[in-house]
């Protein structure tokens, strides 16, 4: 995926990573966020830093659980800014591995808006119908 996004022109003004986080037990269950490995392998072909901006506050249904609209509804508050973004940021590539209905996305880009003034682009590795 990295080698792949370095041939985008967009790229190259991206400062700074930030992977979709999990929830705490979510990720403890799992063994590993999947965001983040992708975050990872974009870092190692682009040299890119990768920061844990995000916070989930609390665990989610699941990306495949009821429709977008009760997915947007539960989804307005799941996100909190943990750390600072730099203030020498001025373009952030967030990643998800998947995305269903944009939701997990639009509160993250919401959350971020807030402290951020910045370019926000988004990357994923697949999306569905």
């Amino acid at each position: 995926m990295g080698k792949r996004l370095l041939k985008t022109p967009w790229l190259h003004d991206v400062d700074l990573l930030i992977p979709i986080p999990l929830h705490r037990n979510k990720e403890l269950e799992r063994g590993y966020n999947q965001s983040r490995v992708l975050c990872e392998g974009i870092s190692e072909e682009t040299k890119l830093p990768i920061s844990s901006v995000l916070k989930k506050q609390k665990a989610g249904k699941g990306a495949t659980k009821g429709n977008r609209m009760d997915r947007m509804n539960s989804r307005k508050i799941e996100f909190q800014i943990e750390n600072k973004i730099p203030s020498n940021v001025n373009h952030i590539l967030i990643v998800d591995d998947v995305i269903t209905t944009g939701a997990t996305l639009e509160s993250a880009f919401q959350v971020i808006r807030k402290e951020f003034q910045g370019k926000i682009s988004v990357v994923s590795i697949a999306h569905t119908f």
